[in-house]
């Protein structure tokens, strides 16, 4: 479980647990996601560490758009 902002100390935080904590499922607000797809465009955070352990992304309490999908 993790509370807090997506991006502190910086937009790689939940993919860094993920890696740490060999993480199954996330689920998230449609609006981190898209504050995390934000503050990393590229994707670098992302591809910097090992998520091959995450099976499901799920979004919860609203609508999630196409490009954050």
């Amino acid at each position: 479980m993790f509370e807090g902002k997506p991006m502190i100390p910086d937009a790689g935080v939940m993919w860094r647990l993920t890696e740490k904590y060999k993480v199954k499922c996330i689920f998230a607000s449609p609006t981190a996601m898209r504050l995390l797809r934000k503050m990393d465009f590229e994707g670098t955070f992302f591809k910097k560490y090992d998520t091959k352990s995450l099976k499901i992304i799920g979004f919860a309490g609203e609508k999630c758009d196409s490009e954050t999908v």
